[in-house]
Formats: C-alpha cells, structure tokens, sequence
C-alpha cells in the first residue's frame, strides 16, 4: 500500500467535509455558510461519509474503514473556523458508532 496515496485520499476526504461554499435552506430560505450546512446535518443526527477516489479506483481509509472494518488514518487537521465540519468526521466518519466491515 503506497502511503503517500493514502494521504492523497485523506486529504480528498478532508476537502468534501470542508466546503468552500455553503447553501441555502429550503425550509426558511436563509443563507448557510459551509459550516452551518454540515451543523445541519449533524443536528439532524444524519451521517455525512466522505468517499474518495484515487488513481486506479483506490478508495480512501474512511470508505475502507466502513466497507471493510479496518481502522482509518488519523483525521487531517481541518480549520478553527469550522467547528461543525471537525466534529462530523469525528462523529460519523470514524466514529464506533459508523458501521464497519459492512
């Protein structure tokens, strides 16, 4: 297994947790930063797993982690500014609560 890949697919992982752009809600139509997209998700106690890709369909830890029941990488480190974002991949991606080995 090529390490430096691996954090390749982490670092992919890390860039679909932490979005440059938010959305709006449906519901109030209010404006949400990227942040308080990924707030919403977890006060909804939904699960957000980030699925990467690589060169020649290698996936990433955290899908391996899920897919097979094998422990990820350490979570990259994300922005202070984005607590939401860090808590979800704490949460939900590695948590032991996430089904494993599935």
């Amino acid at each position: 297994m090529n390490h430096e890949s691996d954090l390749r697919l982490r670092e992919g992982g890390r860039k679909k947790f932490a979005r440059r752009t938010g959305g709006t809600n449906n519901v109030t139509s209010k404006p949400l930063s990227a942040d308080e997209v990924i707030g919403e998700i977890n006060d909804a106690n939904y699960s957000f797993v980030p699925i990467a890709i690589g060169p020649h369909g290698k996936i990433g830890s955290i899908f391996k982690c899920i897919r097979d029941g094998t422990d990820p990488l350490p979570l990259p480190s994300f922005s202070k500014d984005q607590p939401e974002v860090k808590q979800a991949a704490e949460r939900w991606s590695i948590s032991i609560h996430t089904c494993r080995g599935i």
